[in-house]
């Protein structure tokens, strides 16, 4: 009896073993796990660049079967986290797999050009058991960065007038940069300005000369049409170079500029450069210039001759319309024509030489109120 207790306990205790086995067995849904970091073993605690896009490989042993399983890898920092999952997929027991996934290292330094972060592994789903692990990092800035920490302009143009860019630069980098030089272009219009920025040194080394800001003055043709345009602000130092690109609205309001007065068509250049037009009428229209050049500052009357309507077409040196002038059939030249312009010319006089009286009369009358006024003392 004695005997049969004491199989009994052992069996017992094999059983126990067996299951305690067993369970550890089944608990070990994935073995053999092995993190990649560009390369570089997880466990030998690689380095990250802040804005690089790094790639991890997982590489693991199923001992089981079953669906709907993921794989995420997740860098958790002091100011972000950020993590990639892969898509649901099906494993194999007695496989071994491989996942690949990528990731942007993101810019969590604030006055370190490197620090500590956590890389965690997970693998998890379906029947399995989730298996959990985590690597130390170090993340670590580019060697050589600049960040537009702003550009600032007016989401439309003029032509013929100054278009302000402020620019505000921050150094991203592990490194000081020297000589940064800002150069604003609209490639399409072929005008470009270029400043120097002076020195951007790394954030350790000096927190108030990480940023620089400086405003640069774009000069928009007169003769630009109306339209969407790039605007490239491009960055660029002895070791480094990048640039961003914006649309900015052009409006030309040389309409506001172009006067008709009988058969006289006026064009004015408001501007301080010289501006050349061509003028291409449309119907039995004859001009007195078809090509009028105006300097700076000053105006140009342009004569049309017609015995209707007629239409003038005003484009730029390169060939660009610009604008259009419609003058209808009772101004459009001949006897008539003239004639009403005459008439329009003597009756503009005349309100001219009242005006000119009237405020005469009104400026007058408060130097009588003052000789009253002295007179009662």
């Amino acid at each position: 009896m004695k005997m049969n207790i004491k199989k009994l306990s052992v069996f017992f205790v094999m059983l126990v073993g067996i299951l305690f086995v067993a369970g550890m067995v089944s608990a070990a849904d994935f073995s053999n796990v092995l993190l990649t970091v560009e390369g570089i073993d997880a466990m030998d605690n690689p380095a990250l660049v802040s804005g690089e896009t790094a790639t991890f490989k997982v590489y693991f042993d199923s001992n089981i079967d079953t669906t709907d399983l993921k794989v995420r890898v997740e860098i958790e920092g002091d100011e972000v986290d950020v993590d990639e999952v892969t898509e649901d997929f099906e494993v194999e027991s007695g496989n071994r797999y491989v996942k690949v996934l990528t990731m942007r290292i993101p810019y969590e330094l604030e006055d370190e050009v490197s620090n500590d972060a956590v890389l965690n592994l997970k693998i998890w789903g379906g029947d399995s058991i989730a298996y959990t692990n985590e690597f130390d990092v170090r993340i670590q800035r580019d060697s050589y960065n600049v960040d537009f920490a702003s550009i600032s302009t007016s989401e439309t143009a003029e032509a013929g007038k100054l278009f302000p860019v402020t620019v505000v630069l921050k150094n991203v980098g592990y490194n000081d940069l020297d000589d940064v030089y800002i150069t604003v272009k609209m490639p399409e219009l072929e005008i470009q300005k270029s400043a120097y920025f002076g020195d951007l040194v790394a954030v350790e080394n000096d927190d108030d000369e990480d940023v620089v800001s400086g405003r640069i003055f774009l000069d928009i043709p007169y003769e630009t049409r109306n339209g969407v345009y790039n605007l490239e602000v491009a960055v660029k130092s002895d070791d480094f170079s990048t640039n961003v690109v914006r649309q900015i609205v052009v409006e030309n309001g040389l309409s506001s500029n172009v006067f008709v007065s009988g058969n006289q068509i006026i064009l004015t250049n408001p501007t301080g450069k010289l501006l050349v037009l061509k003028l291409v009428p449309e119907g039995n229209v004859r001009l007195s210039d078809d090509l009028v050049v105006i300097p700076a500052g000053s105006s140009r009357t342009i004569l049309a001759s017609s015995t209707g309507d007629f239409k003038v077409n005003i484009f730029s040196k390169d060939g660009q319309l610009l604008d259009s002038v419609t003058v209808p059939a009772l101004y459009a030249g001949g006897a008539g024509g003239n004639a009403v312009a005459v008439l329009t010319v003597i009756l503009a006089i005349i309100f001219l030489v009242l005006l000119v009286v009237l405020i005469i009369l009104v400026t007058k009358k408060p130097e009588k109120k003052e000789e009253f006024g002295e007179s009662y003392y």
